[in-house]
């Protein structure tokens, strides 16, 4: 989980237009960019299936995997959107420790007892 979230964090601060078309407002409502729903669909499928993973080998609490998947995309998506903003600063050198380090309170939250 934490290599995700690095590289959803690292994917808005390096392709900050792409990014913001791809998890700003939903513009597909009317179906009219499949692809870049496509896109977004991928992004959370490999979220997805990463919680998937964690809750079925024992290693994450057994919860609702909806539940958790919004819960760490929340905080990858809050981190980003923050950093984007320049309300969190942090040097592109330093955004893997530090998401890294943002995020290892959660994961290990997720993690089965």
């Amino acid at each position: 989980l934490e290599a995700l979230a690095v590289a959803y964090v690292a994917f808005a601060v390096d392709h900050s237009a792409h990014y913001r078309i791809m998890f700003g407002k939903r513009l597909n409502e009317d179906g009219r960019f499949p692809v870049l729903e496509e896109l977004v669909t991928r992004a959370f499928e490999l979220l997805d299936a990463e919680v998937l993973a964690g809750i079925e080998s024992g290693r994450f609490v057994s919860r609702p995997r909806r539940e958790l998947v919004f819960a760490f995309w929340s905080l990858a998506h809050g981190f980003a959107s923050l950093a984007l903003v320049r309300r969190i600063k942090v040097k592109r050198t330093l955004v893997e420790p530090y998401v890294r380090q943002i995020v290892a309170p959660f994961v290990a939250g997720l993690r089965a007892l």
